[in-house]
């Protein structure tokens, strides 16, 4: 709960309980589960191929384990996160009208994708390690890990609206790139040298990416009619 709860609480007070954040929210958090569906099976396949002419069945857990930490897998599944994460997040954006003139939906959106993942893949697992002797360093650093990803999504949220708004694509490319670079650097760092390391990874590219969108651009970020009525201006 320690990793959802600090932006949970940001969404309470953000969204002021209205009706559109939380449609925003949920549909973020939606659209983040559809996007990890959706490359699964590719996911699934490569470790398949791998292994090929082997069924799958006779391999045993820990070779699986050992594919899914070498370089070229993260490297792979990382690039599918980048790809299917960010076009997903693009389409939810440009299709549905989630802003309004404040950036309170938007907001809301990003911190749903965020906090989605984080309860499914972080708290939820953690359920059946609470009455063990689980290592105390090792929970501290996933609580520290998963709310540098909630604020990275929101970040890329506002990225990929930086789209949407300028109607230029090379802001998607850029949102898969800096999501690639994530996943990749900071995973495998944390496999392979240091899982510290790995964390200051996710850090300092989540707060470059802040950083490149400007503070007064993620204060206040036009809203879709403004889109609207620049390309209706515009025809």
């Amino acid at each position: 709960m320690l990793a959802i709860l600090p932006h949970f609480i940001i969404f309470l007070i953000y969204s002021r309980l209205r009706l559109k954040a939380w449609l925003a929210f949920f549909i973020g958090g939606g659209s983040w589960l559809g996007a990890l569906l959706l490359r699964s099976p590719l996911l699934q396949l490569a470790i398949i191929l791998n292994f090929y002419p082997e069924p799958i069945e006779s391999i045993s857990t820990d070779a699986i384990l050992a594919v899914s930490m070498s370089i070229w897998y993260i490297a792979f599944s990382s690039l599918m996160a980048g790809l299917f994460e960010e076009l997903i997040r693009f389409l939810i954006i440009k299709k549905i009208k989630l802003t309004s003139k404040d950036s309170a939906q938007l907001m809301s959106f990003g911190l749903g994708w965020g906090l989605i993942e984080a309860f499914l893949l972080h708290t939820l697992a953690l359920i059946p390690y609470l009455t063990s002797d689980i290592a105390t360093p090792l929970v501290f650093i996933g609580v520290v890990e998963r709310i540098i990803i909630i604020t990275f999504h929101v970040a890329m949220t506002f990225l990929v609206y930086k789209c949407v708004k300028d109607s230029n694509n090379i802001w998607v490319l850029m949102a898969i790139l800096i999501h690639f670079s994530l996943d990749f650097f900071g995973v495998m760092v944390a496999f392979h040298i240091n899982i510290i390391l790995g964390e200051i990874i996710f850090a300092t590219i989540t707060i470059l990416t802040i950083f490149y969108l400007r503070v007064d651009y993620m204060k206040k970020p036009p809203s879709f009619q403004d889109v609207i009525n620049k390309k209706d201006v515009s025809n």
